[in-house]
This record gives structure tokens, sequence and C-alpha cells, in this order.
């Protein structure tokens, strides 16, 4: 995976809405993670469009690991083809298009996106767009159906798409109304919005949850957050970290959900299209006679330019009140001189101007009006990726907060800015390639697309390695018949994530889990169980949220020494009687345990026996073995220091101590057994930074470096505890 954490997240995602599809899906967001809270997949993105096309896939046995990286390419892919599929309709050049397939599909900001595989499943926002222009021009029944299709699709897809379509559809229609008139158009635009309404039926019940669970938990977007998640205007220079040519150049001004550079082609070929689509010298419009809503529009300059004062004035003095009015935000003065300004201009622009007024404006200034639509599409990416760097963002999070606050991150919304650009960047290399023949064309299609790729590049990835086969624990879990929840230890932010990717293998509820909001159940639990040390109050607290069973990983801890506080818990709880071992399996080098909690009633494990009760004896033998894994040996080398060249026989010093006390130092070197270090003498500094240990007051030892060949060697010290655990200290030296 390209990441372990929001990547395994995702998995378990689309995995969760085909198992819930088909055994219960009035409850698909119920999901199996956080218990026992309710709407635990409306605490993340819910994916479920992108997940169908992984059905059949996970009918046929695949795994969550297969199946996720298969719609991870497949997105991208998608995404390439509806890019092509909506240049190829403007520009009419099936050639050329597919310049913005690559550019829409692989810009970098798409490929600093990896780890969140919605992002990169844009083909429907762009499918919905295309056949939308399609229904405005032919009002043809079929591409308003599937303008409603697709529209509903990257609703189901990506929360931020659907927000950024609906934007995108206001600014579409809205320009092609003022351009055609609202006589020509006003059956297509009431068409469009009964599409869009019959697109809002399907997706509702994908979105009630989410309001649901914002009340049950008080889930919400903080201002700041969303502020620090907008992009800024230097973030249109960086590439990000996955692109190979300009991320050493770039990321000095690096943001997180930034990277919006989208490359010098791109933007080359794009601004040619600008140039060579705008009309050369408009004839000059007809004007209205000179008192035709005169005063109309003199009341709308002088409202527009009192609002324009009233914002300088504020900006200059925060907190300005008139009267018992606070003026507040400066911006949202200027979002009100907006409304005005647009209706003036839709009116009748300056005299001085060749254009009559805005209409006449965008029906004129190119060659082909969709060239200004696509600038508009231009220019609201970049507004709604800047969010609250721009005074409308602010407006419509501060207003309408219940739908703009639920954008977390308003800088995604650059994806609309990518898929203009990718447009436009095919219809400059079509315009300028006009005169070549085929073969001609077809070369600088392929070089176009060279220097793309080039300035694109971002492989090889970083990965991670997964195992699809999750560990034997949890095959058990998935065949042991119990009821009530698991809870996995240690409970933790990191290790969360992999139970919550593993509980593919079992779908049985867990306490734990990991997403974009944890419930308060959740976070109550995570900081008892994170008290040191743990209270014997976490059992009642755990049984009261149904759980049933408990497995240790001693594999997911950061350190050995952090398993100590959980260690100790175990032991508690078994010699109290919280917890019953039921077996242990094997997980590298130290083994899943697994325990129920002693007020669930006994069932049968499915665990192989020799004797009754044998599985549980392992498990005990193993939680008390753990004792060497979990708190190693620790020492020091004092003499020799690493690199020192040192005499045949010269003496050297350390100290070494463990828990259960040191049995023996052992000494080789280059790989060869050289005998054992005489241990058990003072050594005031480790004795004093130690004193807990039993062998802290004679912790020293002493060695004589072995016959050795003059030249570098490597000594290894490996210090034996007497519960059995073992660490080992390399150091080289040079013989004289």
């Amino acid at each position: 995976m390209p990441d372990l954490w929001d990547a395994k997240l995702n998995a378990w995602i689309l995995n969760w809405d085909f198992h819930q599809t088909f055994h219960d899906p009035l409850h698909l967001f119920d999901a199996n993670i956080f218990f026992p809270a309710t709407y635990a997949l409306a605490f993340s993105e819910n994916l479920y469009g992108a997940s169908l096309f992984g059905f059949p896939l996970y009918a046929a046995g695949a795994s969550a690991l297969f199946v996720y990286n298969v719609l991870f390419l497949l997105g991208m892919w998608l995404s390439a083809m509806a890019a092509w599929a909506l240049a190829r309709e403007i520009t009419g050049d099936g050639m050329t298009a597919l310049v913005a397939g690559v550019v829409y599909a692989f810009v970098p900001w798409r490929l600093a996106q990896l780890p969140h595989i919605q992002f990169q499943w844009g083909a429907f926002l762009a499918l919905a767009l295309l056949f939308l222009l399609r229904y405005l021009r032919s009002a043809s029944r079929r591409d308003a159906a599937l303008f409603s299709v697709f529209f509903a699709w990257n609703a189901l897809c990506n929360v931020h798409y659907a927000l950024f379509s609906g934007l995108l559809v206001a600014a579409v229609v809205g320009h092609e109304t003022l351009a055609l008139g609202w006589r020509a158009l006003r059956g297509r635009v009431l068409g469009a919005a009964i599409a869009v309404a019959a697109a809002g039926v399907v997706v509702l019940p994908f979105y009630v949850p989410y309001q649901r669970a914002a009340e049950l938990y008080g889930m919400r977007r903080f201002m700041s957050e969303i502020e620090f998640f907008s992009g800024r205007p230097i973030d249109f220079l960086t590439a990000g970290p996955q692109n190979k040519l300009y991320a050493p150049l770039t990321q000095q001004w690096a943001h997180p959900e930034g990277d919006f550079f989208p490359g010098i082609a791109a933007l080359a070929l794009a601004a040619a299209a600008i140039v060579m689509l705008r009309a050369k010298k408009p004839a000059r419009a007809e004007r209205p006679a000179p008192g035709e809503g005169r005063i109309l529009r003199r009341v709308l300059d002088d409202l527009v330019g009192a609002l324009l004062l009233l914002w300088l004035v504020a900006t200059l003095q925060p907190g300005l009140k008139l009267g018992p009015l606070s003026v507040g935000d400066p911006g949202r003065v200027l979002v009100f001189a907006t409304v005005p300004l647009l209706v003036r201009l839709a009116l009748a622009f300056p005299r001085w101007s060749r254009f009559a007024n805005l209409p006449d404006y965008l029906r004129r200034r190119y060659t082909d009006r969709q060239a200004s639509l696509l600038v508009l599409v231009l220019a609201l990416g970049v507004v709604v990726a800047l969010g609250m760097h721009t005074p409308y963002w602010r407006f419509l999070a501060g207003s309408f907060g219940a739908v703009f606050r639920s954008i977390r991150v308003p800088s995604r919304g650059i994806v609309m800015f990518d898929l203009a650009l990718g447009v436009l960047a095919a219809w400059g290399l079509s315009l300028a390639t006009r005169g070549l023949s085929p073969s001609g064309k077809a070369g600088a299609v392929a070089a176009a697309l060279a220097v793309i790729g080039f300035e694109y590049r971002a492989f090889p990835i970083d990965i991670g390695d997964v195992d699809p086969d999750p560990p034997a624990v949890y095959k058990w879990l998935g065949a042991a018949k119990f009821t009530g929840a698991i809870v996995h230890w240690p409970f933790a932010f990191d290790p969360d994530v992999e139970y919550t990717f593993r509980s593919t293998a079992h779908w049985k509820p867990i306490l734990n889990g990991y997403s974009g909001f944890g419930p308060p159940l959740y976070h109550d639990l995570s900081d008892l169980l994170h008290e040191r040390p743990i209270p014997p109050t976490a059992w009642d607290r755990m049984e009261e949220m149904e759980a049933s069973v408990l497995v240790f990983h001693p594999e997911m801890l950061g350190q050995p020494s952090e398993g100590l506080p959980w260690l100790a818990a175990l032991r508690e709880g078994v010699q109290s009687g919280r917890i019953v071992p039921l077996g242990a399996f094997p997980a590298g080098r130290s083994p899943d345990i697994a325990f129920r909690l002693s007020r669930t009633a006994p069932f049968p494990t499915g665990i192989p026996e020799k004797s009754p009760g044998s599985a549980g004896a392992e498990a005990l033998r193993r939680l008390k073995g753990l004792d060497a894994v979990l708190h190693p040996p620790l020492g020091w080398l004092d003499v020799p220091r690493e690199g020192e060249a040192v005499a045949v026989g010269s003496t050297g010093f350390g100290w070494a101590m463990d828990d259960s006390g040191i049995l023996e130092v052992r000494v080789a070197a280059d790989g060869i057994p050289a005998g054992t270090a005489r241990y058990g003498f003072p050594h005031p500094t480790a004795t004093a930074a130690h004193p807990e240990y039993p062998d802290s007051p004679k912790p020293g030892f002493f060695f004589s470096v072995p016959r050795l060949a003059p030249g570098p060697h490597r000594l290894v010290f490996t210090f034996v505890a007497r519960d059995g655990g073992t660490t080992s200290l390399p150091r080289g030296i040079v013989v004289r």
C-alpha cells in the first residue's frame, strides 16, 4: 500500500461496503469498529460508489488488499478516461484529448493524494460535467439521465467531490444562462434541476447518517482546522513529495494538502488555448438608450461603491461598529458587494467597453463560448482551493456551516482547476497542430505526452509491504462462536489501524477503531488504558462496552518496554479472575494471546488441545514468557569506543542489567564465539541511573580483546538474562 494508515482504513471501508450490503444493508453505517457506537462508518468517507466496482472481486474471494489496489488503479484509469471524453467532446479532437486525461489523472496534486483512494476517483465529476454540457446543448433526455447518474455516483465516491460538483453545476448553469438567455435555456435549466433532485433522492440515505452522527456525537469541524487545510497562493509553486523533477525545488514551500503546481507544459498549452481562442477585436456592441435603466444602474453603482468603501474601512479598522451593528469579518462585506456588482455587469458594462454587458462578453469574448466556461471553472477551482483564505469560503462556512464545514480540506477543490486545465491544455495542443499531417500531429501529441510524463513522473513511489493473509488470531476470531465484542491491546493509534484493517477477516464488533472521528466512549476507554499503571476499573469499563474477548498483540508494541504496563495489567487480570487465558497464536517473534473476559459465558474456542485446558495453560505460559521479550536486558560498553584502535589482550569494560538478573555476557568476534566476560563488578554510574534493577549494585563486566589479526573487526556482546531474554550490542574496533 502507498500508505499504512488511511490506505488500510479505506481498504476496510471498501470491504465493509460489500460485506454489509449482502448481510444487513439497512445498517450499512453501523460498522463493526468503535463498538458500541452507532453510525461508525459516518466517521469517514463511505466510498460506496467506488466499492461497487470491487463487488465481483470480493465475491470471487479476492483479499481486501488485492481489491484495494485494483480499485486504486482503476480510479486513476477511469479519471483519465473521463477527462479524455470531456476534452474530446469540447475540442472535437480525440487525439489531443489524451493530454487532458494525463493531466487530470496524474497531476502532482493527485499523486500527492496517494493515501486517499477517494481522490483518485474523479471520473464521475468529469462525466457529470460532460453530460450536463451535452444536455444544456441538446436537451436530450438520455444526456439528462446520464448527468443525473454520474452526479449521484460522484457523490457516492467522495463527500468532498459531492460538494464541489454542486458548486460546479451551479457555475456552469449560471454561465450558460447568462450567455444564452433565460428564455432560451429555462426548460433545460429546469431539467438539470430535476436531474440533480433525482440524484439527491438516491444519495440522501448515504448522507443522512452523517447528520445523525454529527448530532449524536457533537462531530464538527472547527474554523481553525478548515483554515489550516485551505490552500495558499504559494501552494501553486509546490509539486508534492512524490514528484521526482520538482519536489527537490519546491518542497521548501510545502504545506499539508497543498502541492497545486500542475507542471509547465500543461500551463503553457492551456495559456496558448486561451490566447488563440480569444476574439481578435470584437465589434463594439450597440448600447441601450442613455436613459434606459439608468436609475437602476446608478443605484447599483452607489451600492457597490458604498460596500467597497465600508470593506476598506473595516479592513483598516478591525472591529468596526456602525451604531449597534458590528461589521465583523470585512470579507463578508466584500461578498455582499459581489452580488450587486454582478447584477450591474449583467445589465451593462462601462461605456468604454466593447461589450454591452456580461452576457454579451460571454458570447463574444472567445471564438468558442466553452472557452469562457473553462476559464470560469479554473477560477472556481482556485477560489475553492484557497478556502478560508478567501472571503467567499469564509462566508459560506460561517453562513451555511452544516454543509460547508463538513469539508475539512477545501484545498481539494483544486480538482476542478486541474480538470479545466487539462481540457484547455488539450485544446491548446489541438489548435497548435491544426495544419499538421496526421503523422505530424501524432508525433506532436506523443511529444507533448512525453514532456508532461517527464514532468509528472513520480515512480517508483514509496510503498509499505502488507501481507494479504491476516495473522492466525484473526482467522480464529472469524471461526470462534461468541457474542459480544473484541478488544485489542495495545489500545493505541497505530495498532488500531491494523486491527481495523484485519477485522475484514472476521467482521465481529471491536472496541478499537481508526477514522476521521472517534466517539466519546472510545476516547474515554483509551484515556483509562493509558493511565500508568492501568487501573482495575478498566475491566469494568470494557465489560460495560460488551467486550467478550481480549487479544494481546506484543508485536504491535512500538518499543518492547512499552509492553510492561499492558503485561502487568494482564497478569493482574488473570490473578484476580477478570480474564481467562484461551490460547496463543503465532505472530512473528511473540505470539498473540487471547483471553475471555470472565463475565462472558464460556464458549467452544475451537483451539486444538492435547488435554482439557491445555490451550489456556499454554497461553498463560506464553504470557509469562513475554517478560524476556518485552523487558530485555539493557547495557552499554564503555571501552573500547566505536572504531577505536586497541591492542590484543587489552581490557574493555561495560555494564548490563535485567529485571530477572544477568546470567552471563557473551563475546563474539567477527561472528565467532570468543568466550564470556567477567560479570559482577561495581559500576557507580549505571547503579545511580537504574537503582530499581536487582543486579544494580554490581552490573559491571570486564573482558580482554581476543587474539585477532591487525585491522578492523566487529565485536558483538550478548547480554543473557536469567529469564531467557537477550540483547546484542555490536562494536567496531581496529586491532593494532
